[in-house]
């Protein structure tokens, strides 16, 4: 017997977004359709609770790491491959660090997990196209079929706007005071 219903992506899917699926629960007799049916209703219920979980249903591999798993071989691979060093540091806090906090570290990635971690990002900004970076690399890292261009947006530095700095005001006082100060011939 199965149940089938519209569920998430399994942890070794390509795809992103929740798909009809079955799901095998027992053999086809009448204590089985009694087990079905109280399964069927457990899972509508993690559903709608939003708490249904693969690992509840199927074996995941030993070999499948989780989120946390893979973040300390994607730093280890990443400092294998440049000096550790200040800088090298400084970007591994600031553009990688500041990504992989928000994920899930006792989930298996998925490209879903990836896809959220971006959509919780305002479009077109520098914080857009940083997740997308992390996350494409992370999940190529882990040999997972995923995309961010389509939520990369279109940031650009240009489009910033120019911030104005104390030495600018200080500047413009200096001048404003000068003026005020030379008498109008």
């Amino acid at each position: 017997m199965y149940l089938r219903a519209t569920l998430p992506p399994k942890p070794s899917s390509s795809k992103s977004k929740p798909y009809q699926q079955k799901i095998s629960i027992t053999s086809a007799n009448n204590e089985g359709v009694k087990i079905s049916e109280r399964e069927a209703k457990k899972l509508s219920i993690r559903l709608d609770a939003k708490t249904f979980d693969w690992a509840d249903y199927i074996v995941i591999p030993d070999n499948v790491k989780t989120i946390g798993s893979l973040i300390l071989d994607f730093e280890k691979d990443y400092f294998n491959r440049r000096e550790r060093n200040f800088k090298t540091e400084t970007t591994w806090q600031v553009e990688y660090q500041t990504v992989f906090k928000i994920l899930p570290v006792d989930k298996i990635l998925d490209a879903e997990i990836c896809r959220q971690a971006i959509l919780s990002t305002k479009p077109d900004t520098r914080t857009r196209q940083r997740f997308c970076m992390v996350c494409g690399l992370l999940a190529k890292f882990a040999k997972i079929t995923f995309d961010p261009s389509p939520y990369k947006g279109n940031y650009s530095p240009k489009s910033r706007s120019p911030r104005l700095s104390l030495s600018f005001f200080v500047v413009n006082c200096f001048r404003i005071a000068v003026e005020l100060r030379t008498p109008n011939d």
